[in-house]
């Protein structure tokens, strides 16, 4: 199995991303938001997070607001989840995926 992953820039600082094609939520890390500068919020409620394992439970209590760019992409404001995350600074899901145009070629595990 291989991870289709790349360098984004998050809030100007460079952030190694999964795009994950099983999710649809993007987040960055607690780390990766204290190295950015990042100006982290609470929810006003927690939101609940499925997981893909059965009895798995988190939630989503914190979220930012950040610049992004990736390639030809270069967005001012994108809303984004603060979950602690293993191996990666930042995880893209599908809707954003599909909002911007990235296709994943898992034949040639490109982005």
């Amino acid at each position: 199995k291989k991870s289709l992953v790349a360098e984004t820039i998050i809030n100007g600082v460079r952030a190694l991303t999964l795009f994950d094609s099983g999710c649809t939520l993007d987040s960055i890390t607690p780390a990766f938001a204290t190295a950015a500068n990042v100006k982290v919020r609470n929810l006003k409620a927690s939101v609940g997070l499925q997981l893909g394992t059965v009895g798995s439970r988190a939630s989503i209590e914190r979220g930012a607001v950040v610049s992004f760019q990736f390639g030809k992409i270069d967005v001012k404001s994108q809303y984004i989840d603060v979950l602690n995350v293993s191996r990666y600074d930042a995880v893209i899901g599908t809707v954003t995926m599909r909002r911007w145009g990235i296709k994943l070629d898992f034949g040639t595990d490109t982005i």
